[in-house]
């Protein structure tokens, strides 16, 4: 079939069937660590700047108990906006032991892929805030990365949170914050927040700022994170209005807007406003100025949901990007349909749809007038608890190129819990066929033991194979200490072998303190030792 055709066909499909957005992370899982990151990024199956953004959670992960989650969305802005992000609705997993963390993966199976980077430490004591220590250790003459991050709420009105990263002499602050309340009225927040138009249409993409040594306050206002950076007020106007103003700063960009969310009827929320993008050029010291329009709703009816986020950017020549989603979900099955669409003529520089369609279908212009379209269908159904399978298929096209995805997942819990996947890249256009199948599987002893198995190979027919297996004993000594020896190797079929042995270690010295520590060794000679440890403080 000519690549036009069935391209015309996909859309034809996807618009017949009512639905319509931002393709959902598509990956099995984050990377273990900064060796199998460099390992997905040389067999192309991680994205470098995906990377960039995810890397920094290694260090210091996201702690699910503590709301922490939303950030994530800026990263993925696909991901659903009902992810567990408040007390009510993380407090059915406290305390979270090895049983309720299972338990929180089987709710929310979308946030496997990012279990590397997830914390889970939380004390289900009264307190009123957390610190955290962490150090990380690559091996080899580098300097150690050392972190510390803090949590403060001593009001119900007020919290405060933030991040140190020293790594080679350098110190940034990261993933700040500054949260105030007045009432149910009104919510200010400094710092890094979640923006507000987080479809990934217009915004999403920020570059990381480099340690700056000629003006040092740079690093402590623009840090290192790919995130919003400034201020948002928001003001509930009446039970079904909000409004809310945002200001975001860099060293590339400053953006300003305004939004208003308001529910017209019952089972309908929507939302519309306006921003304005500034984007200073190199060299010259000019700046080029953009206006958008915003507007978007939510439907829901039963099982069913649709999703609609739309714009315009003000200029002779309107372009109008578009990104919805249809979702069913029931008791044993969901399914979904998306699609969404960037004109060429859209500018929007710091569009993150744009950036990684794009990124996608190779272009090395992420500017290039060229409209993208991604569109993806996943389907989930559970016969029982030992086997449930996952359908999934994306295409991402423009109207020369084109890149074409397709992803079977079949799963179960017990007895054996297992997850099978396996992923067809064909050869389009200029991108590259690959194949990857990979297993991950733990089988419970009794309550106290665990054997782990990880797998996967990937088949590059026009180029070369690599494998990969983890064997890991996990076994919870006591109530407080849980200890996980593990072996692994890496390979291809150039002749590289690689071999690893470790283990982790988490344990809860006293009655508010719990910490993390992994340690591995490569079996190459050079003696290297890689180390993470973390530890984490309740007061």
């Amino acid at each position: 079939m000519h690549i036009s055709t069935l391209k015309n066909a996909l859309v034809l499909l996807v618009w017949s069937a009512l639905c319509v957005s931002e393709p959902l992370f598509d990956m099995e899982k984050l990377p273990a660590g900064e060796r199998e990151a460099g390992q997905f990024l040389a067999e192309g199956v991680l994205d470098s700047s995906l990377w960039e953004q995810i890397r920094p959670y290694y260090a210091q992960p996201l702690s699910v108990p503590a709301g922490e989650l939303r950030f994530l969305r800026n990263i993925i802005p696909g991901l659903s906006s009902k992810l567990p992000t408040t007390a009510s609705a993380l407090k059915k997993y406290e305390p979270w032991d090895s049983k309720k963390k299972k338990q929180f993966f089987n709710d929310y199976p979308e946030l496997v892929p990012f279990e590397p980077v997830l914390s889970f430490s939380f004390v289900n004591m009264p307190h009123r805030g957390v610190a955290g220590f962490k150090v990380y250790k690559r091996g080899g003459p580098d300097e150690p990365l050392i972190g510390a991050d803090f949590s403060v709420s001593p009001a119900p009105f007020f919290s405060a949170g933030g991040r140190l990263k020293s790594d080679a002499g350098t110190v940034r602050w990261q993933r700040r914050s500054i949260v105030g309340r007045i009432g149910e009225k009104a919510a200010i927040s400094l710092g890094n927040y979640v923006g507000k138009i987080n479809n990934g249409l217009c915004y999403g993409y920020f570059s990381s700022i480099q340690f700056d040594r000629l003006e040092p306050q740079k690093n402590w206002l623009y840090a290192e994170s790919r995130t919003w950076n400034g201020g948002m007020l928001e003001l509930n106007i009446s039970d079904n209005t909000e409004f809310s103003t945002f200001f975001h700063a860099g060293t590339d960009e400053t953006i300003a807007g305004v939004l208003t969310a308001f529910t017209p009827a019952g089972g309908i929320d929507a939302y519309a406003g306006a921003s304005g993008l500034k984007i200073y050029k190199e060299g010259n010291g000019g700046a080029d100025t953009l206006i958008y329009l915003h507007a978007g709703a939510v439907m829901s009816a039963g099982v069913w949901s649709v999703e609609l986020n739309t714009g315009a950017g003000a200029g002779k020549h309107p372009a109008f990007p578009l990104a919805i989603i249809l979702e069913n979900t029931q008791t044993n099955s969901s399914g979904s349909i998306s699609f969404c669409r960037v004109p060429g003529s859209f500018d929007a520089p710091l569009s993150q749809i744009k950036r990684r369609a794009m990124r996608k279908l190779e272009y090395e212009d992420f500017n290039a007038s060229e409209d993208v379209y991604e569109c993806r269908m996943d389907f989930h159904h559970e016969i029982n608890t030992f086997f449930d399978y996952s359908p999934s298929f994306i295409y991402t096209a423009s109207p020369v190129r084109s890149s074409m995805d397709g992803i079977v997942t079949l799963a179960g819990k017990k007895p054996l819990s297992y997850r099978l996947r396996y992923r067809f890249h064909p050869a389009l256009g200029t991108t590259e066929e690959f194949h990857r199948f990979s297993i991950r599987s733990e089988y419970t002893l009794h309550d106290r033991a665990a054997a782990k198995v990880r797998m996967y190979t990937m088949v590059r027919p026009a180029r070369y194979t690599t494998r990969s297996a983890c064997l890991s004993f996990e076994w919870n000594a006591m109530q407080t200490i849980m200890l996980e020896p593990f072996f692994s190797y890496y390979g291809n079929t150039k002749g590289d072998n690689n071999y690893f042995a470790g283990i982790i270690q988490e344990i809860e010295l006293f009655e508010k303190t719990d910490g993390v520590l992994e340690i591995e060794v490569p079996f190459d000679g050079s003696g290297e030792v890689h180390i993470n440890a973390r530890a984490d403080f309740f007061f």
